[in-house]
């Protein structure tokens, strides 16, 4: 599970790394709320929820609003080092959903990036190809939480595609986003 935490996030890391300077006050337009930095915003807040969960209660050095690029490696590197040093995946963590599983967690977190990783693909106009291995991983954990998981405000309506969509378009569209 935290090989699969590190590949979203190394995914995610890569695309912030492709984003010119004037995207950054773009709005997602698959989350049309947020602008593309609100969007690395919430990824790089949920890696210190990630980092707190697991020992690492530190605040960030470098600020969100002023160095996005910054925030976002610091959370990262910081998470991945506290991903790595998990003992016991089955142990009940504190989360800002409550308490669950580290497993829960990490795959909850890893489906987090993924999906906003497409989003942000998507707003930076960069290639939004999703892992297959980590889609069918996220799948597997969302689909059967997903009215709970909506009804939490955590996405928006589920989108109507065929039966035989892929699973990468089963995901996008259960989480609110029209596949394309």
């Amino acid at each position: 599970m935290q090989e699969a935490f590190i590949r979203s996030d190394k995914h995610f890391s890569d695309l912030v790394e492709h984003i010119e300077a004037e995207q950054w006050n773009k709005k997602s337009v698959t989350t049309p709320d947020w602008t593309v930095k609100q969007l690395v915003g919430h990824v790089t807040e949920n890696n210190l929820a990630v980092c707190k969960a697991f020992g690492d209660d530190t605040g960030l050095i470098a600020e969100i609003d002023d160095n996005p690029i910054g925030a976002w490696q610091e959370s990262a590197h910081r998470a991945e080092s506290a991903v790595n040093a998990i003992k016991n995946l089955d142990e009940d963590v504190e989360t800002p959903m409550g308490n669950m599983s580290a497993e829960d967690f990490l795959t909850m977190m890893t489906t987090d990036r993924l999906v906003h990783g497409y989003d942000l693909a998507i707003a930076i106009g960069a290639d939004s190809t999703l892992n297959p291995e980590l889609v069918e991983l996220a799948y597997a954990f969302v689909e059967p939480r997903a009215e709970t998981m909506r009804e939490g405000g955590v996405f928006g309506p589920a989108v109507d595609i065929p039966e035989d969509a892929s699973t990468r378009d089963k995901l996008l569209a259960v989480t609110g986003r029209q596949p394309r």
